[in-house]
């Protein structure tokens, strides 16, 4: 850091939606070359300020000062101009372009013609990746890069927009733990030559790992501005939720019946419909009372496996076992009869927004008698009842089981799917990053469900890209890399170093071979 000189400074941001302060006369001094984290439960109001900051949102009242000048922001363009550069979850590039043309969009250096000057460019963004031990490819096409380096991209992007305070929105959420590694390499890298860098995060022991300061925000609110050396997860996760929180669950001891498969996947194959291989020879079995960890990086056949699985999906060749039935296709009907499924976006797959709490939990069992008389007229007292059940059961804050579902938070509903689907008393649940974008609460009470229902003897096939949530709650892990099964390994072996050489499609004799 630079002799605190204080090159970002917030005085009392308000930004109000419609029956939401987002926040609430928030104040934040961030210092030059400092890497500062802000966290937060969803909703308490870092995006906002984030986007505040970045010229994307104006704030309803409020100062931001950049180097001791008061500025007003009408647009990104007028961030920039301060030297101002968010770089967001969801990557601004376009698939079809080369590095070196996204990197200079908007921005290219012309020749006394006026045409594009290619040598120019080219020239200073070698510069940058050097200068920031960063290694991108500047003539790849974009869409053919992995996510980690697509991510470089937009970093070097900022930098060659003369970006001075670089905002990351969750940088790590689809990365592995070694290219998680290679990020904060190049991070620290910016921050030894001077860039501030503002870090947005779930993750706290990633703020441990890798920020000077942290801020924490709850409803609005900040709640304070702490050393990093002077905190820990569990007081991080306290200011944020408010209360205590058990940070690292512990598994309940339970007995895997390994004489008892409940799900069993054999030989399945799956090709796109332009005949790329998705999925291929796929062989694995859940047994009763296992939790059965699924990884991968993102794109390598987790869901269409799940897809496959909860019938959503028709193999082109093998078999689907489920308690000894053999199906070499199963309808999404036929596998809810017995079973159950969270599926990865809670809000346009596993809901209906603009229905009803009520409405919601009764999908998939409205046929039922105790529901419905045999003419199909509902039973809404038993149905009202049931919801009612569910709602307090599951801590799903609600005013009412008439709201709609859409209008709840993303942890409420996820409470409400999560419950919806226990409640049936499944034989076998088949979760898809069930915490994904939770806050620290909400993650916490949906994997302590998840394993009180292995604990009953039931069975799970998690798949996850939190690699932590696998290591937490898996019996076994098996690794996905380009469609295929690359690795098995016992939940008390399993490290994620190891399950990150294999994310990255190596063997456990080729760990040498990355640098972790």
């Amino acid at each position: 850091m630079t002799d605190n000189h204080v090159i970002l400074e917030l005085r009392n941001i308000t930004k109000h939606f419609p029956g939401v302060i987002a926040n609430n006369h928030v104040s934040l001094s961030v210092v030059e070359g400092e890497i500062h984290a802000l966290v937060g439960e969803n909703g308490a109001g870092k995006s906002t300020l984030m986007k505040i900051a970045a010229g994307i949102y104006k704030a309803d009242a409020g100062e931001i000062i950049v180097d001791g000048k008061l500025q007003n922001f009408h647009s990104p363009q007028d961030a920039f101009l301060c030297g101002i550069s968010a770089v967001h979850q969801e990557f601004m590039l376009i698939n079809s372009l080369t590095v070196l043309e996204n990197i200079v969009l908007g921005f290219e250096p012309r020749d006394r013609l006026g045409f594009l000057n290619v040598r120019e460019a080219e020239l200073r963004i070698r510069e940058l990746n050097k200068k920031y031990g960063l290694n991108v490819p500047l003539m790849a096409v974009v869409g053919t890069l992995p996510v980690a380096i697509q991510q470089q991209v937009e970093i070097l992007k900022a930098l060659y927009k003369n970006a001075r305070i670089l905002i990351l929105d969750e940088p790590t959420a689809v990365l592995t733990p070694q290219e998680i590694g290679d990020l904060f390499k190049a991070l620290r890298s910016l921050k030894a030559m001077g860039t501030t860098i503002i870090f947005v995060t779930h993750k706290l022991n990633e703020v441990l790992s890798i920020a000077d300061r942290v801020t924490v925000m709850r409803g609005g609110v900040v709640q304070g501005t702490l050393p990093v050396a002077e905190v820990s997860e569990e007081k991080l996760a306290q200011m944020m939720v408010g209360r205590e929180v058990i940070f690292r669950i512990q598994k309940v001891q339970k007995d895997v019946d390994r004489s008892s498969p409940i799900l069993d996947v054999r030989q399945v194959n799956l090709s796109s419909d332009a005949g790329y291989p998705i999925l291929k020879n796929i062989n694995l079995t859940v047994f009763k009372g296992e939790i059965l960890g699924v990884a991968g990086v993102a794109g390598n056949g987790q869901t269409e496996l799940v897809e496959v699985i909860t019938g959503f999906r028709h193999p082109d060749t093998g078999e689907i076992n489920i308690r000894g039935e053999r199906f070499a296709y199963i309808s999404p009907r036929k596998f809810r009869e017995d079973n159950s499924y969270v599926c990865q976006d809670r809000r346009q797959v596993g809901s209906s927004p603009q229905q009803s709490i009520w409405e919601n939990v009764l999908i998939g069992l409205q046929e039922q008698r105790r529901f419905s008389t045999r003419s199909g007229i509902l039973k809404r007292n038993a149905i009202y009842g049931y919801t009612r059940d569910i709602v307090k059961q599951f801590d799903v804050r609600t005013p009412s089981i008439h709201t709609p579902a859409g209008s709840l938070s993303g942890g409420n509903l996820q409470r409400l799917v999560l419950g919806r689907e226990l409640a049936k008393d499944p034989i076998l649940l088949v979760a898809e990053d069930p915490t994904r974008g939770l806050d620290v609460g909400a993650t916490e009470y949906v994997r302590t469900q998840i394993l009180q229902f292995a604990a009953k003897g039931k069975s799970v096939l998690l798949v996850s890209q939190d690699l932590n949530e696998l290591l937490m709650l898996s019996d076994r892990i098996i690794v996905l890399f380009k469609g295929e099964i690359v690795g098995e390994i016992p939940g008390d072996e399993a490290t994620p170093e190891l399950v990150g050489l294999y994310m990255l499609g190596l063997k456990r004799g080729e760990k040498n071979e990355v640098a972790v």
